[in-house]
């Protein structure tokens, strides 16, 4: 591609920040085509769980039911945990080169780093974060992760959002939450952290609430947002199950905080979705239950599963859920009323759909599962594992199991075609192991399996049968399935054909502070089309470090001037300018209204729509 094509510098965008944006963005071609499923297995038949003898540290075997490839990462003594942070939470760093674990149950306990690609051990950290599964790795930035200092108390940090340096183990103030919290003085050392439903990095924004709740002696805290590369605090919202919020006739439980969703412009309290203001928008369609309030009263609160913020594959907010009880409203016609293992919510397009279930030929979820979309550059692809509580005698006994007891799957959430497959047997007891005090608690053998920033291995936790110890466990997608049938040919994904647009051939010549040679900024466009959906599509995805309220991308026909167009849409998915735009992102747009033939995408900055800042040349035949 030729300099046109392609921005990638500027004098003032942080070096490290245009190489994670531009590898992120070259990625999303290669991750939006990857079918990760190819040549697994993906029917719904009963296997056993056989019988396997603990793999040695860094021993890679083959899994007997489903031909994976999986190496055990830590070496746990007995009576300690080596795990995830939690299924929700991603432990890479952007690149992957970082891996970051929890350790319990000895005088390690902690948070430690491993190696991201070969998973030798480097080092504890230093710090102590008031969530144990409180880490966020910047999305972008490779060194730096963000948490809520809990130690030292007397540290001018303790109680504020932090970001820290790996690389130079140095620590600075992200926001401090005194004004939303109060004074850490009057607060007995309780400082703010994620919900007991902990979520991850969505849109450079983190969800906390305060704690008020463990202070006040009554079933009310608030909770809100904080931007890690600004520090903006938002507006907050009240959890409290006495005081419904927006147009809800219930209130929310004072536990679980707000979680922002990738886009940045949206965010979910708990059954609800809020604009980036915390403004309510509307409710899911979800369930309610009884919550018993220190009042003694007892009030409706949304049900909460295991659930999970994301994407869709076309690159839409996302929350993913288990559902084990039929929906208010009934998941938009589903056919068990929106019960089911995976049930996904669009969240710009509010639709609900069922996407591993009964109405789609699996069975009703077994209990204990967990949830996770965490992989940035493969929207729409959901890890699940299910540990089975109630049926733990498959583990042992040597008859086939009910399909999805004690494993990992994975499925990609195409509403027009969901897919499945079925990973590896994580033999593991979870909450229900009898060895699993001396590593402070059984919760810590769940497996809470999340999917890696590219998406090429996915880690596990397991206490193999009730070990004494739990370690972490990484599966390969990348290595060819040994116990399973060669790939079927998959549909051709048609990539737009991006050609360089030559200077004489742009209709205006931009000012010098819109070149795309002379500006600070990072641009980039990339099309892809998509004839085999239906309705065919073209998306585009994305890099704009501007981040402009007004910045739109626009398709036009080849050669026409910079004021035409066919279709256009602002950068953060929708047709009226938000707070701020996205730094980066995938836009769909409807081939039928668009025709074929030769076309551009346009990017267009700060309200400017005369001049486009950058543009991309394609094709569709």
């Amino acid at each position: 591609m030729g300099k046109n094509a392609l921005k990638c510098a500027g004098q003032s965008t942080p070096a490290f920040r245009i190489a994670a944006l531009c590898a992120l963005l070259s990625s999303s071609l290669h991750a939006a085509a990857q079918d990760w499923c190819a040549g697994k297995v993906t029917d719904s038949d009963s296997r056993v769980v056989a019988s396997l003898s603990r793999p040695a540290v860094g021993q890679s075997y083959i899994d007997p039911a489903f031909g994976t490839r999986i190496t055990r990462v830590t070496n746990a003594s007995y009576g300690t945990a080596h795990r995830t942070l939690y299924n929700t939470v991603q432990p890479w760093n952007a690149d992957e080169s970082l891996l970051m674990l929890y350790h319990t149950g000895d005088s390690s306990a902690g948070h430690h780093l491993y190696d991201g690609k070969t998973y030798e051990y480097i080092r504890a950290m230093e710090f102590s974060a008031a969530d144990i599964e409180g880490i966020y790795w910047d999305e972008y930035d490779a060194s730096s992760l963000y948490f809520v200092q809990r130690r030292p108390i007397d540290d001018p940090l303790f109680g504020k959002l932090v970001k820290y340096n790996v690389q130079t183990r140095q620590r600075s103030l992200v926001a401090d939450l005194d004004s939303v919290c109060g004074s850490q003085t009057d607060r007995r050392g309780k400082t703010a952290k994620g919900g007991n439903d902990i979520q991850g990095l969505g849109g450079n924004r983190i969800g906390l609430r305060c704690q008020n709740n463990d202070l006040n002696g009554n079933s009310s805290d608030i909770s809100f947002h904080v931007n890690v590369h600004t520090g903006q605090i938002s507006q907050a919202v009240v959890l409290d199950p006495a005081q419904p919020q927006g147009s809800n006739a219930s209130g929310f439980r004072p536990d679980v905080a707000a979680a922002p969703l990738p886009s940045g412009q949206r965010v979910l309290v708990q059954d609800s979705v809020y604009d980036a203001s915390m403004n309510f928008l509307y409710r899911l369609d979800s369930t309610l239950t009884p919550y018993r309030a220190r009042d003694g009263h007892q009030y409706n609160v949304p049900k909460l599963e295991h659930q999970s913020i994301g994407r869709m594959p076309n690159g839409n907010d996302a929350v993913f859920s288990p559902r084990y009880d039929a929906l208010e409203n009934g998941c938009d016609a589903d056919g068990d009323a929106g019960q089911g293992a995976i049930v996904a919510y669009d969240i710009q397009a509010n639709r609900c759909q069922v996407m591993v279930g009964r109405s789609t030929g699996w069975d009703y979820p077994l209990k204990g599962v967990h949830l996770s979309s965490m992989s940035t550059q493969n929207p729409g692809w959901v890890t699940m594992t299910s540990i089975g509580y109630g049926n733990l005698h498959y583990l042992d006994n040597g008859q086939s199991a009910p399909p999805f007891f004690s494993e990992l799957s994975l499925t990609h959430a195409d509403p027009d075609k969901p897919s499945t497959c079925r990973l590896a047997h994580t033999r593991t007891q979870g909450k229900s192991a009898s060895k699993g005090a001396g590593y402070r608690g059984a919760y810590f053998g769940e497996p809470h399996a999340v999917m890696s920033p590219s998406g090429s291995r996915i880690l596990f936790n397991s206490d193999w049968h009730d070990s004494g110890s739990v370690d972490v466990y990484a599966v390969d997608l990348q290595s060819s399935p040994a116990a399973s049938s060669a790939a079927e040919p998959q549909p051709a994904i048609q990539t737009a054909r991006a050609t360089q647009t030559p200077q004489a051939q742009t209709s205006q010549s931009a000012p010098d502070n819109a070149t795309v040679e002379e500006s600070s900024a990072v641009y980039r466009l990339q099309p892809l089309i998509r004839m085999g959906e239906q309705p065919a599509r073209v998306y585009v995805n994305f890099i704009d470090s501007n981040q402009g309220r007004s910045d739109r991308i626009t398709i036009a026909r080849a050669d026409s001037p910079d004021t035409q167009l066919l279709m256009w849409l602002y950068t953060n998915g929708t047709q009226k300018p938000g707070e701020r735009g996205p730094d980066h992102g995938q836009l769909g747009f409807l081939q039928q209204y668009i025709g074929t033939g030769e076309f551009e995408v346009r990017l267009f900055t700060n309200g400017n729509f005369d001049v486009a800042v950058h543009r991309e040349r394609f094709t569709i035949p």
